[in-house]
């Protein structure tokens, strides 16, 4: 017997209104995984016994360790890149299968995005992702992933998590 699939209605701050769903936690894994994080720079330390020792490097071993601002500057570079790209992956998983829209047959909307020198994309997918980009406010995104993690079982934790990543992004801009 097919289990039921949890659905919530939501009405964005445009006053579209759409349907939220449980989305596959596999999804949201593979989309994690599908970023290569870059490797965490190390550096070498004599011990007194004389034994040579490799070690992680952080802020104030790249300071004291010749050429290792650069290093570190350029880590802290593409670890953020990184982030950022994980984070666009992993919002795309879930906007994808976690929101259901009715997306309209006009193309109106995708003059908004022609406007400012995007192009539509073409798919099924694609096309959902850039329509929600035009009806999704700023105070959308928050509460669609918050009710999204609820309907997919996540514990109250996970979701707490979820919104302070959000509020700590919305305060970093």
């Amino acid at each position: 017997m097919a289990k039921k699939v949890k659905t919530k209605k939501f009405t964005t701050e445009s006053g579209v209104e759409i349907t939220l769903t449980q989305v596959k936690g596999i999804l949201v894994q593979k989309a994690l995984r599908s970023v290569t994080m870059p490797e965490h720079p190390t550096y070498e330390t004599t011990t007194m016994s004389g034994r040579v020792q490799t070690l992680r490097m952080d802020e104030k071993a790249a300071s004291d360790t010749e050429g290792g601002m650069e290093l570190w500057k350029s880590y802290q570079s593409e670890l953020e890149e990184a982030q950022v790209e994980q984070n666009n992956r992993v919002m795309d998983a879930v906007l994808s299968t976690g929101v259901d829209v009715d997306i309209p047959d006009d193309d109106e909307w995708t003059e908004e995005l022609e406007a400012i020198g995007l192009e539509p994309r073409t798919g099924r997918i694609g096309r959902k992702l850039d329509y929600l980009s035009t009806i999704l406010g700023t105070g959308d995104l928050p509460e669609i992933f918050k009710e999204i993690m609820r309907l997919t079982g996540a514990p109250e934790e996970v979701v707490k998590e979820v919104e302070d990543s959000f509020s700590d992004s919305i305060r970093e801009e």
